[in-house]
C-alpha cells in the first residue's frame, strides 16, 4: 500500500488543454459594420477616428468602403442640420418671440463673432509683418552677424559643432526657408482677412497666379536645404 502511494506521488499529473494554449484559435473580432457605415456616410469623422471609436483598422474601413461603394453622401445633410440646430439654440436664448427682435439679437451675436475673428486675423498679419522686418534686418546685416558669431565662438571657445550650428542658423538656406514660411503665412492671413471682410466674390474662379504660387509653395517644401 505504501509503494502504491509513492508511485502515485511520482506519477506526473495529466495535462489538460486549456482554451488559451498555443494551439487554440483566437476568437475573431466582430464589428458593427452597419453602424460604421452610417458613421462613414455622415462624413464627420475620418477613417482613423472611426477606427479608434469602433475597433476595426483604418485599412479595413477603407477596404470595406471601397468594396461596398460607401460615400460621404450624408455630409451636407449633417452640416445643414448642425447649422439649423445652432440657430435654434441661439434663438432659445433670446428674450422675445418677436421675429424682428429674434433676427436682430441673433445677428448681433454673429457680428460680434465676425469682428472678433477680424481682430485676430489682423493681429496675426501684423505679427507676420514684424517677423518679415526681423528677417530683413538679419539679411541686410548678415556679414555683421557672421562676424559677431565668429567672435563670440572664439571668446567662449565653442567647439566646431556649436559654431557650425550657429552659422547655419543665419545661413541663406535657413533665411530662405523662413521667408517661404512667412510668405505662406501672410498669403493665408490675407485670404482669411479678405473673406472676413467679404472683399472677394465667393463664386469667383481662383486666379491662375494663386494656383501657381500654391504649387510653388508646396514644391518648395521638398527642396533640400530649405528648412522644413
Amino acid at each position: 500500500m505504501a509503494k502504491d502511494t509513492a508511485k502515485a506521488a511520482r506519477k506526473p499529473a495529466t495535462k489538460t488543454k486549456s482554451a488559451a494554449s498555443p494551439g487554440s484559435k483566437t476568437p475573431r473580432k466582430t464589428f458593427d459594420w452597419d453602424v460604421i457605415e452610417k458613421e462613414y456616410r455622415a462624413g464627420q469623422l475620418s477613417n482613423c477616428e472611426i477606427s479608434a471609436k469602433y475597433g476595426p483598422t483604418e485599412g479595413a474601413i477603407r477596404k470595406r468602403a471601397k468594396r461596398d461603394g460607401w460615400t460621404r453622401d450624408l455630409r451636407d445633410q449633417v452640416r445643414k442640420a448642425t447649422a439649423d440646430k445652432l440657430v435654434r439654440a441661439e434663438v432659445r436664448k433670446v428674450d422675445t418671440q418677436d421675429d424682428d427682435r429674434v433676427v436682430d439679437q441673433v445677428s448681433d451675436r454673429a457680428v460680434e463673432i465676425v469682428l472678433s475673428h477680424r481682430k485676430d486675423i489682423r493681429e496675426g498679419r501684423e505679427m507676420t509683418s514684424l517677423l518679415f522686418e526681423e528677417l530683413r534686418d538679419g539679411t541686410v546685416n548678415r556679414v555683421l552677424l557672421q562676424e559677431l558669431v565668429g567672435q563670440i565662438a572664439d571668446s567662449e571657445e565653442w567647439n566646431e559643432r556649436a559654431k557650425s550650428a550657429a552659422m547655419r542658423a543665419i545661413s541663406l538656406p535657413q533665411r530662405a526657408g523662413v521667408l517661404r514660411d512667412l510668405a505662406n503665412s501672410m498669403k493665408v492671413l490675407q485670404g482669411l482677412e479678405r473673406t472676413a471682410y467679404n472683399i472677394d466674390d465667393k463664386d469667383k474662379p481662383k486666379d491662375p497666379l494663386d494656383e501657381l504660387l500654391d504649387a510653388v509653395m508646396d514644391r518648395s517644401r521638398g527642396i533640400d536645404g530649405y528648412g522644413g
